[in-house]
Order: structure tokens, then C-alpha cells, then sequence
């Protein structure tokens, strides 16, 4: 055994100041060899029945190869390498592992594992599901600056039933080529996943809420910031449960993840997965809330860029070329999505690859009849073309299977979308506000040839009407605003039986009029 000086203090009976002594469990003093050909396995297993009251399992510079999974199960100890490139444990081909199992299962609360490399080895043990480090239901777990590549499963598990993670602490790690998903918390409370490194998973790069717990324990209080997830490159084995097709978002918060941050992250290319790039679960009864996603950059989403859900708040992101919608506010099962910001945020080139018949920069629907989106504000953001018009509105706010009330857009920079800046679908608007938008073209053209043309998002417009039509009513009108409209051809005409009050029903030909609408009469007024 080794002597290590550790930071804490102790009084040596002297009256002098000393310092804390702990004893180390060298694995190479228990016959580990880590030539990289020897199997370790009994060798590494015996120094950590040894730790007894020691507190430090120690793996020198070198390859340890194991065949089957390694428990620790005392609490409280650390285990170290000499860096996560010098000191890797490697399963070796056609090992004894088992279905579910780890290459290292840590079994008690307060273990910290640091600078150790997890070789999976997932070519050689391809017909097996494993993970690299496992855990479950624990306090106080610390894994840092550990490189784990090429499981068949997940990189870092915090595995969950009915007993919470609580405070985890996972933090600049590397984790290349999971079969599955590179870090995934399940149940997790005032946890942080910071710094890490996630490349080339089957699944998801980071989940939090996965598993058999979601939506029945609520996940909490957790911090997703910092982290670089990229799937550009398919991992070698591809969870068999996968059948050999990639799934899964970048970020991932599933069901039942409540008050979570997800700040500064860089994402990706997960166009192999054609899924999202940050994206919120929902079930329809215990959808994410409270959540905030800020600063992050999503390059290259398989779907959308980012999602929100109930009482969440999307602000200052970078979303680059995703393949259909930049940021979408959906309701995907039961239930109602409220109280939504969306804000500050850029989306470059939507529809990237895509889909232009459906694009927009921003959306907001649902996939199923009777929603209500309600509360939801989208404003100061920046949906641009940067080279080729993939994106042909701005906002859309789509009202085909809900009602909206309560929404505000505003402030937006729409000034390089080719054909809709704000446009509305259907007519289940109530109380829609949409003013002060940067548009490209700010003479709207009322070529609808019906009574109740929509005067939404602008303030100045032309008729193109090519057959006779009267207008009653302008859709979308909030309190104190106020429209030009000229009349640009012989084919229009107003009458007072909707919501315009107007004086002048026969307009010439190049008339302009202005209108005033009031919240108080629920009218357009003729300006005189």
C-alpha cells in the first residue's frame, strides 16, 4: 500500500499541524498487469475487495483488459487513473459480459471515478447490450474527465427505478462511438451534466428522464450546460435493440424532467437520426415545464432545432440549417402548451435539405384536434435566408387542431423571408397580437378573395382582387393599431356587417384609406 497526502487536516496528537493520511490500493500491487493482453479481471477484483478502510483504488499508466463487469460497492472512495488516455480498462473479445451490465457497476452512494479510460471494445462484443459506467438510484456520484468508447449501450448510466440520483455530478467527460446514448440520466435531482464531450452515439447524445421512470418520478432541479454533443459519424455497433438505425435527439429531456437548465451547448449534426436537435419529450400528462434553454448552438437538427413546452423559455440560441423547422411550439399528445417564450434567438437557413413546402423559421401547432396554446410569446428573434430561400415564412402559427389565445409576435428580424413573414393558419385566434415585425416587403397584398382577409403582421396594404369581393371584417387586429389599405383595383368593395365601420364602401380605384382598430368596440374604424 501507498501513502497519499490528501488536502484536509487532522490533529497528530502533537499539537503541531498535520496533514490527513489515506492509503492507496495500488491494482498493480495485487498482480494487474495492463499490457493490454493479460486478463486483469482477478487481479482488479482482488484490490477492490481490499479496500476495506482505505479510500483510493488507484489504476497506473497502461491497458488493464477485464472479461466481465467490476463491482465497487463501498461508499465513499475514489477511484483515479493516471489520465483517461494513459489508464483504460478494456474488455476483451467475446468476454463474459451480461445483458445489461457495466464494465464498471458502481453500487454505493459518494464514489468519485476520475482520469480513467472505458474501452468497450463493442466490435468484439457486438451481440451484447453493456454500458461503460452504471449506476443506480445513488447520492453524491462524481464521474469526471473519463473517456469511455465503443459500448454497445451507454456511455455514463445513471440508471433509476424508484430511488432518485441525486446531486450526480458528470463533468468533462469524453464519450466516442455508444451504441445507444452517450450520457444518460434517469430520476435525476439537483444533478449537473457539465464539459462533456459526447461523439457519434446510436442514440442520443445526453438524455435526462429515459427509462422506466419517466413521468412517474419527476426529474429536478438539473443543469445541462456546457457540453459538445456531434453525430455526424454513426458509431461502429449500433444498439442492437436499434436494429442497426440511428434514433434520437442531441439533447434529449423526456417526460416528467421539471425545472431543468440546458445553457451554452454545442450541438451538432444528428441528420442520420433525422430527429431533433434539443428536444422535449411529452406524454400528455407529465410534460417537461420549467424548463430554460439559452445559449446554446444546434447546427444541422435531423428534424427541428430545438423544441419548448409548457412553461419553458427558449432565448439567445444559434439554430443553424436544421432540416425542417428552426424552433417549434407543439402539442404533441393531450393536454395544453402555455406560458412559452420564445426570444432573442437566430435561426439561419430552416428547411436546410428539407421540406419547403412545410417550412418556417418558428412554428406553432398541434398534432392533435382540441389543443390550446395559449400564453405564448415569440419575439425579438432573427429567421434569415443566407444564401438559398429554403424558408418560406418566417412564423407560423398554425390553427388547424388548436385555439390560440394570448399570443404575441413581435419584434422579429423576417426581413429575408421569401413569401410569408407572420403567417396565420385557420382562424382560432383570439387575442393574436403581431406588430413591429422587419419584413421584406412592407405593402402586404389582399389577393384573398374573400370577406375577412387577414391584416395581420403589417400596417400598409394593396387589393389584387381579380373578381369581385366585399370585404366585412380584417382579421387579427389588436387595440390601437392602425392600417393603410389601397385599393388597387375596380374589384373592391367594404360593407359595415362585420367589423369595419366604413364610410367609403365603394372605393376608386388608388383610393388609400385608413382604418383604427378599436379593442373596446371590436371594430375598424374609418379614418376620416
Amino acid at each position: 500500500m501507498a501513502l497519499i497526502q490528501t488536502k484536509g487536516r487532522q490533529d497528530s496528537g502533537g499539537g503541531g499541524a498535520s496533514t490527513d493520511i489515506y492509503r492507496v490500493v495500488n491494482i498493480k500491487d495485487f498482480g494487474a498487469v495492463g499490457n493490454g493482453i493479460t486478463d486483469d479481471t482477478a487481479a482488479i477484483s482482488a484490490a477492490i475487495a481490499a479496500l476495506g478502510t482505505y479510500k483510493i483504488l488507484f489504476f497506473p499508466t497502461g491497458v488493464y483488459l477485464v472479461g466481465s463487469q467490476l463491482e465497487v460497492s463501498l461508499a465513499s472512495i475514489a477511484i483515479f487513473g493516471a489520465g483517461r488516455f494513459s489508464s483504460t480498462i478494456k474488455l476483451k473479445n467475446s468476454s463474459s459480459i451480461a445483458e445489461g451490465q457495466a464494465i464498471l457497476l458502481l453500487s454505493a452512494a459518494g464514489i468519485t471515478v476520475e482520469d480513467i479510460g472505458i474501452e468497450g471494445n463493442s466490435t468484439n462484443n457486438s451481440t451484447v447490450s453493456y454500458s461503460g459506467i452504471r449506476w443506480i438510484g445513488l447520492n453524491d456520484l462524481t464521474v469526471r474527465r473519463v473517456a469511455v468508447n465503443a459500448v454497445t449501450n451507454v456511455g455514463i448510466y445513471a440508471f433509476a427505478t424508484t430511488i432518485p440520483n441525486l446531486r450526480n455530478r458528470i463533468s468533462e467527460n469524453y464519450i466516442t462511438n455508444s451504441g445507444n446514448i452517450g450520457i444518460d440520466l434517469e430520476y435525476g435531482k439537483d444533478s449537473k451534466i457539465t464539459g462533456n464531450t459526447s461523439i457519434s452515439s446510436g442514440g442520443p447524445g445526453i438524455i435526462i428522464g429515459h427509462g422506466t421512470t419517466a413521468g412517474t418520478h419527476n426529474s429536478d432541479k438539473n443543469l445541462v450546460q456546457g457540453n459538445s454533443i456531434n453525430r455526424a459519424i454513426p458509431p461502429t455497433v449500433i444498439h442492437p435493440a436499434l436494429g442497426g438505425v440511428e434514433y434520437g435527439f442531441l439533447i434529449a429531456l423526456n417526460t416528467g424532467v421539471d425545472n431543468t437548465i440546458v445553457d451554452g451547448n454545442h450541438c451538432w449534426d444528428n441528420r442520420n437520426a433525422v430527429q431533433d436537435g434539443i428536444g422535449l419529450g411529452q406524454d400528455g400528462t407529465n410534460d417537461p415545464k420549467g424548463t430554460i434553454i439559452t445559449n446554446n448552438i444546434v447546427g444541422y437538427a435531423g428534424l427541428f432545432g430545438i423544441d419548448a413546452t409548457s412553461q419553458s423559455v427558449v432565448t439567445n440560441n444559434y439554430v443553424y440549417r436544421p432540416k425542417q423547422y428552426g424552433i417549434t411550439a407543439v402539442i404533441d399528445l393531450a393536454g395544453v402548451l402555455q406560458d412559452v417564450t420564445i426570444s432573442d434567438n437566430i435561426v439561419i437557413d430552416p428547411m436546410y435539405g428539407g421540406n419547403v413546402g412545410l417550412s418556417a423559421g418558428i412554428v406553432a401547432y398541434s398534432n392533435i384536434a382540441g389543443g390550446l396554446i395559449k400564453n405564448l410569446k415569440i419575439t425579438d428573434n432573427t429567421v434569415r435566408n443566407a444564401s438559398v430561400s429554403y424558408c418560406q415564412n418566417g412564423v407560423h402559427l398554425d390553427s388547424t387542431n388548436a385555439i390560440f389565445t394570448d399570443v404575441e409576435v413581435a419584434h422579429n428580424n423576417l426581413k429575408s423571408i421569401v413569401t410569408t413573414s407572420v403567417k396565420p393558419t385557420g382562424t382560432s385566434f383570439t387575442n393574436l397580437l403581431v406588430k413591429d415585425n422587419l419584413e421584406k416587403t412592407p405593402i402586404h397584398t389582399l389577393t384573398v378573395n374573400s370577406a375577412t382577409p387577414s391584416v395581420l403582421g403589417g400596417d400598409t396594404f394593396i387589393t389584387a382582387n381579380t373578381t369581385p369581393t366585399t370585404y366585412t371584417s380584417f382579421l387579427y387586429g389588436y387595440d390601437s393599431q392602425r392600417i393603410r389599405i389601397i385599393f388597387g383595383g375596380a374589384n373592391t368593395s367594404l360593407n359595415s356587417t362585420g367589423n369595419i365601420v366604413a364610410t367609403t364602401t365603394a372605393p376608386s380605384q388608388n383610393d388609400c384609406i385608413d382604418y383604427i382598430y378599436s379593442s373596446t368596440t371590436t371594430k375598424w374604424h374609418e379614418v376620416k
